[in-house]
């Protein structure tokens, strides 16, 4: 069932395409929150840094966020709670944004030792705000494109999401280089720019047209009905095993570029533009890509731009910055093509069923309880190779270096979960 089939075919035809056009701006309004505020991202581990916090540690942040991943268990029964869908997603929404921009500004003003404890907290609940309508926005979102036109659809929705990240980045990577590295305070009121203009995110729910399906009440029998339905299962193993190398060095880009690079913001913020850009540019047509030559031999054309971009992280020093950049731009390539592949992937393997929002749910919650994992991975490598280092020729590998070694390895090591992906996403 669509999301609007219970309508008449013309007045279905202006609600998809209402429904779409505001999803898109949803998304819009909602990448600068994504590239602002993460806790992977470099303003927050410049505030993060500036409040006290060991390098070494920041991955703890990601995996507390990760962890909030389980609030998706409980939102599939939340949302039976509310008459209406849209309401319960707008009002989560608003949560999440209020309890970020008041973790950000409360925290600067706290004794020492209470801020990381104090931070955390409101953190992990404003993540878990955001997990709790998770389930829910993926599945009013699966059910509002057609499938004739999911590739072209979503390409175009990752366009939308990298030129409104590219804006963001690059002002508040400028802004941030103008605040002292010890100035809190300064880094939270960029924090709070990003948590207004996710308010403004939130506001673009109201202007798209509810499902016009009654909300499903998920039930502990939907399980069995997942884990008997293969090509999911297969799907989701597969993403979690290529995935896997990336969860290890997330939390880290932003500290390498800080503090063994020694960038300025601004520098790291042209690298995320340089990935960007490509990402923007290949997105318009990568849809195609993906529908003409299928899955599983698109994901083996773009894995060499991520050995590359891990590569580059191995061997570059301040004075080899170029190496980053180009690497970063090639990877936007490869996520462009990834982003469309694991989508569609996604909405291809979910039956229509009454369990929808529960493979949903269990999809977002594997992959962000990996993430979790990863991070806390990360961290324990750091910790084990502290102390060490590497010579090889004229090059040093720090323990940063070497963790992006690993990362290289575990990818190829990941190369067969290729196969897990289905070959082709339209049914």
């Amino acid at each position: 069932m669509t999301l609007f089939s219970r309508l008449q075919p013309g007045q279905q035809r202006l609600d998809v395409q209402r429904a779409l056009r505001w999803f898109n701006w949803q998304a819009g309004l909602r990448a600068p929150v994504d590239v602002i505020c993460p806790v992977t991202g470099f303003i927050f581990v410049d505030f993060a840094l500036a409040l006290g916090i060991p390098k070494e540690h920041i991955g703890y942040f990601a995996a507390l966020v990760s962890a909030a991943a389980v609030m998706q268990l409980v939102g599939l029964w939340a949302v039976s709670a509310f008459r209406e869908r849209k309401r319960f997603v707008v009002l989560f929404a608003a949560l999440e944004i209020v309890l970020l921009i008041t973790a950000v500004l409360l925290t600067p003003g706290l004794p020492s030792a209470w801020r990381m404890g104090t931070l955390a907290v409101l953190l992990l609940l404003s993540a878990s705000a955001n997990y709790l309508i998770r389930p829910t926005t993926d599945e009013w979102l699966a059910t509002a494109i057609p499938a004739r036109v999911r590739g072209r659809y979503l390409g175009r929705r990752f366009q939308i999401l990298c030129a409104a990240s590219v804006v963001a980045i690059l002002a508040g990577g400028y802004l941030a280089q103008r605040v002292p590295q010890s100035d809190a305070r300064g880094f939270a009121l960029l924090l709070l720019g990003g948590g207004v203009l996710g308010l403004l995110a939130v506001v673009a729910w109201w202007h798209i047209p509810p499902p016009a399906v009654p909300a499903v009440t998920v039930r502990w029998a939907d399980l069995p009905e997942i884990l008997r339905h293969k090509p999911y299962l297969f799907y989701l193993l597969g993403l979690m095993c290529y995935d896997f190398p990336f969860f290890i060095v997330t939390p880290y880009y932003q500290v390498y570029h800080l503090r063994v690079l020694n960038l300025h913001e601004a520098a790291i913020a042209w690298i995320a533009i340089s990935y960007y850009l490509t990402r923007s540019l290949a997105s318009g047509i990568c849809g195609r890509w993906v529908d003409r030559l299928g899955v599983r031999k698109i994901l083996l054309l773009i894995t060499p731009s991520y050995l590359i971009l891990f590569g580059a992280y191995v061997v570059s020093t301040p004075g080899t910055v170029w190496l980053i950049y180009a690497a970063s731009a090639l990877a936007g390539v490869g996520d462009a093509v990834f982003g469309v592949v694991a989508a569609a992937s996604l909405y291809a393997t979910v039956p229509e069923s009454s369990a929808r929002q529960a493979y949903f749910a269990v999809y977002n919650l594997s992959l962000l309880l990996l993430t979790g994992l990863g991070a806390i991975v990360g961290v324990h490598l750091l910790d084990m190779l502290q102390g060490h280092q590497l010579l090889i020729a004229n090059l040093t590998l720090t323990p940063f270096h070497l963790l992006f070694a690993i990362a290289f390895v575990v990818l190829v090591l990941a190369i067969p979960g290729i196969w897990g992906f289905p070959q082709q996403t339209t049914r």
